[in-house]
């Protein structure tokens, strides 16, 4: 009796530790397969990753930068801001008023295709100097509208002396602060523009006489550069 006892206890226990053994193996089986379906999935995004080009390089570089509105994102050069570094050079200012001057990017709006901007001031000397404003318009009468919202945006503005270098109802002049602003459409051919020429009273002694001295020179080389 007592070795039957035993004869089904030792069948149990047998029973009991193979059943075990299938359950780990199964469980080292399911493990097995996840890491290798993992490293698939790795290797595949891995793959897909080298054959994209880097659209960061891309962006970075202004000469390969994608337009919008070309056909297939071709890459198209970015167009230069409105060269004006001809119109008032620091030798004008140095034959106009003897004194030695640095040239400077104006504070303010960033330069465009349609807008640029300078500030030529004294080298070593703590005062305003002078700047140059230009806006290219689409046309004549843009250049008038663009003047006119000019004058809305100065203070202590009057209308541009008759005997100013251009000959415009809509050129006004301003004083602020020791500042003496000429502000005027100008059209040559196809080409129009709102120039602003801006002069301190330090350099500038004559005030508006001096202004409209050096928006002079503006005006005939923007003259000159559409012939």
């Amino acid at each position: 009796m007592t070795s039957k006892k035993t004869l089904l206890t030792t069948c149990a226990l047998l029973l009991i530790g193979l059943s075990a053994c299938d359950d780990k193996s199964e469980g080292e089986a399911r493990v097995d397969a996840g890491v290798d379906a993992t490293k698939t999935a790795q290797k595949a995004q891995k793959k897909a990753e080298a054959k994209q080009p880097s659209a960061s390089k891309d962006a970075a570089d202004p000469e390969k930068r994608t337009s919008a509105s070309s056909p297939k994102g071709a890459t198209v050069a970015e167009e230069p801001p409105l060269d004006i570094s001809k119109l008032l050079t620091t030798k004008d200012f140095e034959d106009f008023t003897r004194t030695s001057m640095v040239r400077e990017q104006l504070v303010g709006k960033p330069p465009s295709p349609t807008y640029n901007a300078v500030h030529l001031h004294p080298s070593g000397r703590n005062f305003y100097g002078a700047g140059l404003q230009v806006w290219k318009a689409e046309s004549s009468e843009a250049a008038v509208e663009r003047a006119l919202q000019l004058r809305e945006q100065y203070l202590a503005v009057d209308d541009a002396p008759k005997d100013g270098p251009v000959d415009n109802e809509r050129a006004f002049v301003s004083d602020r602060a020791g500042i003496f602003t000429y502000v005027f459409p100008f059209s040559e051919g196809d080409q129009s523009y709102v120039v602003a020429v801006s002069c301190g009273e330090k350099l500038c002694k004559k005030g508006f006489e001096d202004v409209a001295e050096l928006a002079e020179v503006v005006v005939e080389r923007l003259g000159e550069s559409e012939e």
